[in-house]
């Protein structure tokens, strides 16, 4: 199902904790197949998956830095031979590189990839916990239908996304900042988590 951009009637429709924002909201929008998982454990089950389901081969090194653990060399047949930091090699049709906003800096580096179109981006998240609710009260919201959740249903207003984590955990998330690699990430100051912290307390005067 489509996301679905909401007046601001329809939007406290769905939400009535956003009508505690001291200004109405630019715009809202309503992602009904969003999903919120732990980053950490998804991306733990598909290396797991890839490794079992698709043979595919991880070269990682947690001591070392990622130019240090191999060498790759472009081949024509097969395309790229991988020489590991204690001189073996392997030969491969495929490579990924998957070294975060560093990838284009070491594609250039080893002469490979036409186009690495990654970089470093600033983001935010907020987790929002609240008082456990009594049994009695999550009784009396599953018998009138209605969503146990701290939020009803996934919803970003303005520049910030928030969908609930449990029945008393919220997430928050938003603004994406250009800033550069390295040292230069310092030079950028931020007004993301003061705004984001102030929408919060809006919307969760209780926690």
């Amino acid at each position: 199902e489509a996301s679905q951009t909401l007046t601001w009637e329809e939007a406290t429709e769905l939400e009535p904790r956003i009508k505690n924002l001291p200004i109405e909201a630019l715009y809202a929008t309503h992602r009904p197949n969003d999903n919120t998982a732990n980053c950490a454990t998804y991306i733990r089950e598909i290396i797991h998956e890839c490794e079992e389901d698709l043979g595919i081969t991880y070269m990682r090194d947690e001591g070392s830095k990622v130019a240090d653990v191999f060498r790759l060399q472009p081949l024509d047949v097969p395309k790229f031979r991988v020489t590991r930091a204690d001189g073996s090699f392997s030969d491969y049709d495929y490579v990924v590189l998957a070294a975060g906003i560093r990838t284009p800096l070491i594609a250039r580096k080893l002469g490979i990839g036409a186009s690495c179109p990654t970089y470093p981006l600033r983001g935010f998240s907020l987790t929002l916990y609240t008082d456990a609710r009594s049994d009695e009260e999550m009784k009396t919201l599953k018998a009138q239908g209605k969503s146990t959740n701290l939020l009803n249903r996934p919803i970003s207003i303005d520049a910030m996304y928030c969908s609930s984590v449990g029945p008393n955990m919220a997430r928050i998330a938003g603004f994406g900042e250009l800033v550069g690699y390295g040292d230069k990430v310092k030079d950028v100051p931020s007004v993301g988590p003061r705004v984001m912290t102030r929408y919060v307390r809006s919307l969760f005067p209780e926690a």
